[in-house]
């Protein structure tokens, strides 16, 4: 029993000299480090930071090309072109969402560790369709009126070339020993658009199968006041759009500093101008049945935002600066 004592407070005793030199130890290391003593280099990180790529040793210029994604938001507040008058053309149309693609080269060049130029210039296209369904008063194949579901429809097709100058802000360098981390990047420029191409066909067809329309040819169709594959009249073909996007470059290779970059991007363009002039707008005065002609026009308007997504491959070209 008295060897288990003394053996306890052995123990106590080596324990009490344990924690008292571990903390001398850290105090030491303290005021080594305070004191600008160097650290052994084997503790030292040997390999820079990814993300390092945009410090102040480096200069950065990138070629590349990309594609994705492209979506106009259109915002139609007209029924149709005044140089293609519709008798019977019901209320203006509303929102309606496109789809397409945008290709094209793009360019970039560090101006700080923090800042870049980044130019792009390529072809986008895309269609959308701009459609309203109302009951209106047609003449049918047993030659009486009647008050009838009827769609309006303009199928409009847009082609583009466009140059977007911008400028990235650094956001994210992720703070990372990975070589693959990537940065993530703040754009905002102004999208400059030239329409090479805008057309569109238009159509008001029956939505029930019971009855046909009667022509005035005297034929039985669900189809009439047809438009097919014609210049939209009076547009605006060159369109300036500022935009604000994201973008973030992915390391491919393992290497530093990197020369082959992916990066996704997204953009969003902000439409300020009229797409076109001479859009005429309806609103309905009264019931369909009293007159095929109760409406009341005014001054239309179109503006259309626009939505991108894709990735750009890039090569990247690094130039060590000097310093005095």
């Amino acid at each position: 029993m008295k060897f288990i004592k003394i053996s306890g407070k052995f123990v106590a005793i080596c324990c009490f000299v344990m924690l008292a030199y571990t903390h001398l130890t850290a105090q030491s290391n303290n005021a080594q480090n305070s004191s600008g003593v160097s650290v052994p280099a084997h503790s030292q990180q040997s390999t820079p930071l990814p993300n390092y790529v945009r410090n102040p040793e480096y200069t950065l210029t990138g070629f590349g090309v990309y594609g994705g994604f492209d979506a106009g938001l259109h915002r139609a507040n007209f029924t149709y072109f005044s140089a293609f008058p519709q008798c019977c053309a019901p209320s203006s149309f509303g929102s309606a969402i496109g789809t397409g693609w945008a290709a094209g080269a793009t360019f970039d060049h560090s101006l700080t560790n923090w800042l870049m130029l980044d130019v792009r210039a390529g072809v986008s296209s895309g269609r959308v369709e701009l459609a309203q369904t109302e009951n209106m008063l047609a003449i049918t194949r047993a030659g009486r009126p009647e008050e009838l579901p009827i769609r309006f429809s303009n199928e409009i097709q847009l082609t583009t070339i466009h140059f977007d100058p911008a400028l990235k802000v650094r956001l994210l360098p992720l703070p990372t020993t990975i070589t693959y981390a990537p940065s993530l990047y703040l754009s905002a420029g102004l999208g400059l658009r030239y329409f090479v191409g805008q057309r569109f066909s238009s159509k008001e067809m029956l939505m029930t199968d019971t009855v046909n329309f009667l022509l005035d040819n005297g034929r039985i169709s669900n189809v009439r006041n047809s438009i097919d594959n014609q210049e939209i009249p009076l547009f605006n073909r060159l369109q300036v759009s500022p935009f604000l996007g994201l973008e973030s470059d992915i390391f491919l290779e393992s290497e530093y500093p990197a020369n082959w970059v992916i990066a996704p991007y997204i953009r969003y363009y902000f439409g300020i101008q009229e797409m076109a002039t001479g859009l005429i707008a309806r609103e309905k005065t009264g019931s369909p049945s009293s007159t095929p002609f109760n409406f009341r026009e005014s001054t239309g308007s179109w503006r259309m935002d626009g939505a991108q997504a894709g990735l750009t491959f890039k090569y990247r070209l690094y130039y060590l600066q000097k310093h005095p």
